[in-house]
């Protein structure tokens, strides 16, 4: 029962739609189940192992082979240095005790204050990781580049190195140092970039996942430990040391960034730090009277610190909110999701200016040929790049904007335009004259159409050329990169 059960959860993970954290989960439970062999030394184990891994892959094939086959074709190509796949930058250690250090996207401060630190850094040599040749050096992504899982948490994590002995304390302690060490870009990275295929693609930063859930689990254990433990001076010994530590090394780290970088912002008053400096006292308290107060006292408070400090910080980033701030039904909304709802209606919108965030559209059943995706085929990006040349868009994202080829947009069954500015086009109709104004592009084609005659061009360049062109007509021909075999036969 609990290997089918194990299987389920791995086959799940691997169709979340997100194969990187598909594929770290499968090594963390590779090498959690190999952990678990060589402790009980049962053969059992080995066969349980491997129904779980057979049935969890298994049951995912359906989306794991077609993926493998896209993942060849691509727009995430290989990069020759390790070390350009945006591994976490050491200088952000620090967010692990003050998350907020760098500021939060939720107060609106997070990207000035990171490129106060940027400059700071270079000017003092202090080297960040080189930036990913597509998607720079990801100074804005707040959720990838934060490992925070709480002060006491943290600091019961620290306890379990010097004080558990057990082989599951040791296991998992290891597991966070070596997941920290991968996540932090270091050379033992590089034998997961030559020895396991498409991690040579991956973000790396994103492995941080693995290091707060050995963290997490290292702080359980550590915990486990206070509540059982007689050992109450040796307790308090490397408790005091450790929250020591990082209260020195919260208060050095704000007088750096009162000195060189923002005055008004590192004070001991500003709740960013404030915060972590209060719950690091009141753990101090908890973990220094081991002993002198009841067990059931210390769960309790324990229990309190860390559900107020995780959800204290968890909300601020991540708000429940209700569904009409975060996706208002504006009239121009409602309008383009009556409309193409209806089959006679159905096309696709293009947003222009950013109107639309990337993905947005989906909130209001809309259908769009830009937003973001993990991975898409190669070509498709090269064709949004011939829409719009022009467009900002990143690595995984494809906007569309004013200079976008409106013809190549016909032929994607984009039916609406919306941008701020105001279009003059004989072909286009204004359906709504606001702050928003919403055109329909009277020549849009149909989602799938049979054209009469084709054209075989071989080569990618002049492909690109032909689309560009004014004499393209979609309406008319196809290109093809080849001669249909049924014709090729025919000639002979």
């Amino acid at each position: 029962f609990y290997t089918a059960l194990a299987g389920i959860a791995l086959g799940i993970q691997l169709l979340s739609a997100f194969l990187q954290i598909g594929l770290f989960v499968l090594l963390a439970a590779t090498a959690y189940s190999l952990f678990k062999i060589f402790l009980n030394r049962d053969i059992k184990a080995v066969r349980y192992a491997a129904l779980v891994f057979v049935f969890g892959i298994g049951l995912a094939a359906v989306q794991l082979i077609p993926s493998y086959e896209l993942i060849k074709h691509s727009h995430r190509q290989p990069i020759k240095n390790y070390r350009m796949l945006a591994p976490l930058p050491w200088q952000n250690l620090i967010t692990f005790l003050v998350p907020d250090y760098y500021g939060n996207p939720a107060d609106y401060n997070y990207n000035p204050i990171r490129g106060k630190f940027r400059s700071i850094f270079e000017k003092y040599n202090l080297k960040l990781p080189p930036p990913h040749p597509r998607r720079g050096i990801m100074e804005d992504n707040y959720n990838e580049l934060c490992g925070y899982i709480g002060i006491l948490p943290l600091i019961l994590a620290f306890l379990v190195i010097f004080l558990k002995r057990d082989k599951n304390a040791i296991f998992f302690a290891s597991f966070t140092l070596i997941s920290l060490l991968l996540v932090l870009g270091s050379p033992l990275y590089y034998l997961l970039f030559v020895g396991i295929p498409g991690c040579n693609r991956l973000i790396i930063s994103r492995l941080i996942f693995l290091y707060t859930f050995g963290a997490a689990i290292s702080a359980a254990i550590g915990s486990n430990y206070l509540a059982n433990s007689d050992n109450t001076k040796k307790i308090r010994l490397y408790s005091g040391c450790i929250v020591s530590l990082f209260g020195l090394t919260i208060i050095s780290s704000l007088y750096l960034g009162n000195k060189y970088v923002a005055v008004d912002y590192f004070q001991y008053l500003n709740p960013s730090f404030l915060t972590p400096l209060l719950l690091l006292s009141v753990s101090a308290i908890i973990l220094l009277n081991i002993g002198r107060l009841r067990g059931s006292i210390i769960k309790t408070a324990i229990l309190i610190i860390i559900v107020f400090d995780l959800f204290s910080f968890g909300l601020k980033y991540n708000p429940f909110v209700p569904r009409h701030e975060m996706y208002p039904p504006t009239p121009e909304l409602k309008l383009l999701s009556s409309r193409l709802q209806n089959i006679r209606e159905k096309g696709r919108i293009a947003a222009f200016e950013y109107i639309l965030p990337p993905s947005t559209n989906i909130a209001y059943g809309l259908e769009t040929s830009e937003g973001y995706d993990a991975m898409f085929p190669k070509r498709y990006d090269e064709f949004m790049n011939l829409v719009d040349p022009y467009s900002s868009g990143w690595e995984n994202v494809k906007e569309v904007n004013n200079t976008a080829n409106r013809k190549l947009l016909c032929l994607l069954n984009t039916k609406y335009i919306l941008t701020p500015k105001k279009i003059d086009a004989p072909d286009l109709r204004l359906v709504i004259n606001g702050d928003v104004k919403i055109y329909e592009d009277l020549k849009a084609l149909p989602r799938a159409f049979i054209v009469p005659h084709a054209r075989v061009i071989k080569d990618k360049k002049a492909i690109f050329q032909e689309l560009c062109s004014d004499r393209f007509k979609p309406d008319e021909y196809v290109i093809l990169e080849e001669m249909p075999e049924d014709d090729r036969q025919e000639k002979d």
